[in-house]
């Protein structure tokens, strides 16, 4: 039996490091970090991070040592608060193809008013989804244009604050957004090693010599990638085609950076270790809400099968929310008649742990995902 990565050299060294360096929980997000920046090198559509997480998790830290993994040629480093008028210093540089590091969105939301950060917002989901910005106000105009990625560090108190506000559906569907928790346990491990790892890099600085830029998806694929955007779409609250795209812009910069024209199983096993960070602790139900609504349970069945009888007004919320955005279809008033009927497909944990009242939450199409995956491999 293969073991994971076999045939990608790059991401099988980068993920030994990883591991090392930062720890089992850690590393997926190192990896998806590294895609993000290949991607900005791409075709549209691209692939991007928001990585939150609380504070002293390393979220800092992991943005840094990719930026020392790759050559100055694929990113912007952002540290101070900025606006969108400071990236007209890299007007020249972005349609070269650069990944943008925010490591402190924190401050980039908290310290302006709301006028400034509704122009931040518009203007990288502009950059990010169509390659162009253009704002004029009081006389004044200018225009930013290239292939830009993103990568945001934020806490979880900020994207509680602005996701509904801020991260409005033209934004979201820009980037993943992947959610980490280190336990106490894994806390005291990091402060015990840290200073021992402090000085570990990546043995290799990658350049734009080492990545391919033209990666296509074999058709085989294309079952496989619809089933994984749809249990995309129920955890993210995103609309099934933009789970796609980011799907595809994943695969895309996975093979890129172990320099092959075709993406492979090793470029799903990836998406597949990041499906684990989906879910927003903070509010865990809402993917298995969904989900379960999608299948034909009815309101009073889905507080049963999670154990909350009074958790009817929050259900009645999240599915308004998903049908609003497209995920689900408007109510039919039908379905919330008839008793419990029976899951057609079976559940089961995740593989990779996050934690243990995350995984308890995943469910995984494992029967079907297996099946597609084998009749693409035949063929």
């Amino acid at each position: 039996m293969k073991s994971v990565f076999e045939d990608s050299p790059v991401t099988k060294d980068l993920f030994r490091f990883a591991t090392e360096k930062f720890g089992q929980v850690v590393s997926p997000i190192f990896l998806a970090k590294c895609c993000a920046t290949v991607s900005c090198k791409l075709g549209r559509p691209t692939f991007s991070v928001t990585n939150v997480g609380q504070t002293r998790s390393m979220k800092t830290y992991t943005s840094e040592e990719v930026m020392d993994t790759f050559d100055s040629s694929f990113y912007i480093d952002i540290r101070s608060d900025f606006t969108m008028h400071a990236l007209l210093r890299y007007k020249s540089l972005l349609p070269k193809g650069r990944c943008i590091f925010i490591n402190d969105a924190n401050t980039q939301f908290e310290s302006k008013s709301n006028r400034a950060k509704d122009r931040l917002v518009s203007g990288l989901s502009e950059l990010l989804g169509d390659g162009i910005y253009s704002y004029e106000d009081f006389g004044r105009r200018f225009s930013l244009q290239g292939k830009v990625t993103l990568i945001m560090n934020m806490v979880p108190e900020v994207y509680l604050n602005y996701k509904d506000r801020l991260f409005g559906l033209t934004f979201s569907e820009r980037f993943l957004t992947l959610h980490h928790y280190l336990t106490e346990q894994e806390k005291k491990d990091w402060v015990r090693k840290e200073e021992r790892v402090k000085k570990m890099h990546y043995k290799h600085l990658i350049t734009e010599d080492d990545i391919e830029t033209d990666v296509r998806i074999p058709s085989k694929y294309m079952e496989v990638i619809s089933l994984l955007a749809q249990r995309f779409s129920y955890k993210t609250l995103r609309t099934f085609v933009g789970c796609q795209d980011i799907i595809k812009a994943g695969l895309r910069a996975h093979a890129s950076l172990n320099k092959r024209t075709d993406a492979c199983r090793d470029d799903f096993d990836l998406i597949r270790m990041l499906e684990d960070y989906l879910v927003n602790p903070h509010s865990p139900y809402e993917g298995r809400i969904v989900e379960l609504r999608s299948r034909g349970y009815s309101i009073r069945d889905i507080c049963k099968i999670l154990n909350k009888p009074n958790y009817v007004r929050q259900v009645q919320t999240v599915i308004k929310k998903a049908e609003l955005r497209g995920i689900l279809p408007l109510e039919d008033n039908s379905i919330n008649r008839g008793s419990i009927r029976k899951n057609s497909l079976p559940l089961r944990k995740s593989s990779i742990r996050l934690s243990d009242s995350h995984a308890e939450e995943s469910i995984v199409d494992s029967r079907n995902g297996r099946l597609l995956m084998n009749n693409a491999r035949r063929g």
